[in-house]
Order: structure tokens, then sequence, then C-alpha cells
């Protein structure tokens, strides 16, 4: 595992700690590849065929609601943004 992702995942603990943050299967699943990209953009339809095996508007619908729940889980950092890259997907970054 990366030096990066580790960082990435010792700054989210620290932040879900503060928080006392539970998340679903599905938004540590969604985290998981985000934070295994970080600093990239994750194709939306990726994202919907790991956790749904499909990439139809039901799926995308859904997928935008867990984005919003990470990035309220995560607002508390200013360090850790989650950025919507329109039309395609979505990338997690960390400012050190």
């Amino acid at each position: 595992m990366s030096v990066l992702i580790l960082f990435c995942l010792k700054k989210f603990y620290r932040t879900a700690i503060k928080g006392n943050i539970e998340l679903s299967l599905i938004e540590a699943k969604l985290l998981k590849e985000l934070i295994v990209n970080v600093g990239h953009t994750v194709d939306a339809s990726t994202m919907m065929q790991l956790i749904w095996q499909r990439d139809d508007p039901y799926s995308r619908n859904s997928l935008h609601g867990f984005i919003h729940k990470l990035r309220h889980y995560l607002r508390h950092d200013q360090s850790i943004s989650l950025i919507n890259q329109r039309g395609i997907g979505y990338m997690l970054t960390i400012k050190a």
C-alpha cells in the first residue's frame, strides 16, 4: 500500500473518530475506491459497477446520494475535498 493511501486512511480515520462516524458498506466501498485513486478522477460508471453491478439513471441518483453523505462526513476537515468532475466522476483530494 502506498504512503499516500496510508496517509489518506489515517487522515479519514482521525476525522471519523472526531465525528463518531459509522460508514455503511456502500459508503466504505466508495470511500475506499476514492482513497485508492486519491488525486485522480474515478469514473462514475466504474463506481456504479463496483457497487450495483450496473450503470443506469437510478444507480447514478443513488451514487449522488452516497457522495453527498461522504461529503457531509468529511466536512469537518478542510484539507479533504471530494470534487465532482461534471459528467465524468469524482476525485478525492487531500492537502498536506
